[in-house]
């Protein structure tokens, strides 16, 4: 049986989906296999992800950003709590490597802590991202010269891992990555059935909206519904459930799988963030977005959305007014794309799975 610890970044949910889809792809491979997940994401989320069994260390393994909103970091929190953590605490790391002692390999999805971990346990690590912490921090200099050293002592930390995989769409490509297609979890539920369950009708126009777990005043957006044809909305996220006329709101956890909704979808609204983003391409949804502005991933993304989906661009203000649904008519009045055929897991469970610590020799 293969034993796998898999640090998390806790920085929103998008790296626990994105880790989600991995491990469901490992478990496919190998379906013996194991997992010991330290994170300070909600056990339900990857519950309601996986389908089976894995065991929750509930550890900070990765700071990432503080925000002050879905869209807003908060740069002076950001470098008090990095100054606290970084360098990592050989105590830290000492009673981390005890717990994943035994483990066959670790895997990071931008969580710097388990290289560290994996490094002074001996075990084989195994790093999964789009970009590192290092390469944001850096974009943030000019405001805050004082996160140099810290981004120069992750950049080191990142570069102890065995094997480093990049998803697209990539920040900063290395030559000596292993280089795979969006990682996204896949759907369970067709459309039709979806839908039903929703109690929207199966021809009617259905937008999703989403912050990517991050709360968000979805009010206004439900006080432009007017018109006769407008959509169906359905808002995960929101703090409660319930159903205003056309207006669907569903809590963080509800019995909807996130993947389901937005393949049941004819378009989303929501903040351009990675797995967002992979599941929109793996269903071929078109897209309206917000973006981050001063997070230096956000260009990134967009330049590969807007390659690789019809979409369109919103500014924070336009959730307050019609602009949001005139850009939403548009993009429903347009072609859909056809899903995506590829998935990036596969992939990564793969590397994850030749990265496993040797077997040793049984002597005769």
């Amino acid at each position: 049986m293969s034993h796998f610890a898999y640090f998390v970044s806790s920085h929103g949910l998008g790296h626990a989906a994105r880790a989600s889809a991995v491990i469901a792809a490992i478990r496919r491979l190998r379906p013996e296999s194991r997992f010991t997940l330290f994170t300070t994401v909600p056990a339900w989320f990857f519950a309601d992800s996986l389908g089976f069994d894995v065991t929750i260390e509930p550890v900070d393994a990765d700071l990432g950003m503080v925000q002050t909103d879905a869209l807003t970091e908060d740069l002076p929190a950001t470098l008090r709590e990095l100054e606290r953590r970084v360098p990592f605490r050989d105590a830290e790391v000492d009673a981390l490597a005890r717990r994943v002692h035994g483990a066959d390999a670790v895997v990071c999805d931008v969580a710097p802590l388990g290289i560290a971990v994996a490094r002074r346990a001996g075990a084989p690590s195994l790093l999964v991202e789009n970009f590192t912490w290092d390469w944001i921090y850096r974009g943030y200099l000019d405001d805050c010269p004082e996160l140099a050293p810290i981004a120069d002592e992750l950049e080191r930390v990142f570069a102890l891992a065995d094997v480093r995989v990049q998803a697209e769409p990539v920040c900063a490509p290395r030559p000596d990555a292993v280089r795979v297609p969006p990682i996204a979890r896949t759907p369970r539920r067709g459309r039709d059935d979806v839908r039903r369950r929703l109690g929207v009708p199966a021809d009617a126009p259905l937008v999703m909206i989403t912050m990517g777990g991050v709360d968000w005043g979805y009010d206004a957006l439900a006080a432009e519904l007017s018109r006769g044809d407008d959509p169906w909305l359905v808002i995960p996220g929101s703090r409660r459930r319930e159903r205003r006329g056309r207006v669907i709101r569903l809590p963080h956890r509800s019995d909807f799988y996130h993947p389901d909704l937005i393949h049941a979808a004819d378009a989303v609204v929501g903040k351009l963030g990675y797995s967002t983003l992979a599941e929109i391409w793996s269903a071929g949804v078109p897209l309206a977005y917000l973006t981050r502005p001063r997070f230096p991933e956000s260009p990134t993304l967009e330049a590969w959305a807007r390659r690789e989906l019809a979409c369109r661009r919103l500014a924070p203000a336009d959730l307050g007014t019609g602009a949001w649904l005139d850009a939403v008519r548009e993009l429903l009045a347009s072609p859909r794309r056809p899903p995506a055929l590829t998935n990036g897991a596969p992939d990564v469970a793969r590397a994850a799975i030749a990265n496993l610590r040797p077997i040793p020799e049984r002597r005769s």
